[in-house]
């Protein structure tokens, strides 16, 4: 099997962790047709690989259905796609579309969208390409905006979506603590101070400081969604339920008046029509 899949390897005995990925991902295809199975299901067998790894990787799979096996392959990724002789698209669960061989990229991609922390260079790339959506991280939060010059503007003139990260600015606004992270490095002193502002008005309203940082990218009409990093399942039970959480719209206008948020800001109120 070694010399089948050209497993580049010292012998049988070299511990798998000592291989290169592309190799290590040709071991688990190896293992599974050791025992001949009637159907192999490769699910994202080149993940990680380099470009001669996943030829040879893809070229095993289509050796075991074109030697009479069923092969089922999982992926996302389109170059993984070619080699199938069906593709079956699944969205929620449910088979939504079929393409025979000779399929197009346009019929399997849904959107196009890019994602960076720069918002001014996503901002150019929706206003020069047609772009459906960006994701932009860690600068439209409570405590910067910076795409509110720039991003947010072509976005809602061009029907771009926008989904926000990096709510909590690496962390800042999650634990404003000594030590707290912001953009990935040890938060400069004067925003842990601002930071402990946002904490000490959110507590006159008993609103958690996180779930004011999470509902404010909303109060833009280009916001669609955002992408909150979790551990464990209590994590995301804990998101959800920091989305959910009632603000009243007079914390957002104390933060207002405590010059916490800049006036004329779109805010996520209760009362908007």
């Amino acid at each position: 099997m070694i010399a089948a899949l050209d497993i580049k390897a010292t012998g049988p005995g070299q511990p798998v962790s000592g291989l290169s990925g592309g190799n290590q991902q040709k071991v688990v295809i190896a293992r599974a047709l050791a025992r001949e199975p009637a159907v192999l299901v490769a699910v994202r067998p080149t993940n990680g690989v380099d470009v001669k790894s996943k030829d040879a990787l893809l070229g095993v799979v289509r050796d075991v259905a074109d030697g009479g096996s069923g092969a089922v392959l999982v992926s996302d990724e389109l170059d993984d796609l070619r080699v199938c002789d069906r593709v079956l698209t699944v969205f929620h669960g449910r088979v939504n579309a079929a393409f025979g061989a000779g399929w197009r990229d346009h019929e399997l991609v849904a959107a196009i969208g890019f994602g960076m922390n720069d918002s001014g260079v996503l901002a150019r790339l929706v206003a020069d390409l047609d772009v459906d959506v960006v994701l932009c991280a860690g600068r439209w939060t409570l405590l910067e905006r910076t795409t509110l010059d720039d991003l947010l503007p072509v976005c809602a003139r061009r029907g771009t979506s926008v989904v926000v990260g990096g709510v909590y600015n690496s962390g800042l606004l999650a634990a404003p603590s000594p030590g707290a992270r912001y953009d990935y490095a040890p938060a400069p002193p004067e925003l842990l101070a601002r930071a402990r502002r946002l904490v000490a008005v959110c507590d006159e309203f008993g609103v958690p400081l996180k779930a004011a940082a999470l509902q404010f990218p909303f109060g833009h009409p280009a916001v669609a969604a955002a992408v909150v990093g979790a551990a464990a399942p209590e994590e995301m039970a804990e998101n959800a339920a920091l989305f959910h959480h009632a603000v009243p719209d007079a914390l957002w206008h104390a933060l207002v008046v405590r010059g916490l948020l800049d006036a004329g800001l779109p805010l996520p109120l209760n009362d908007c029509p």
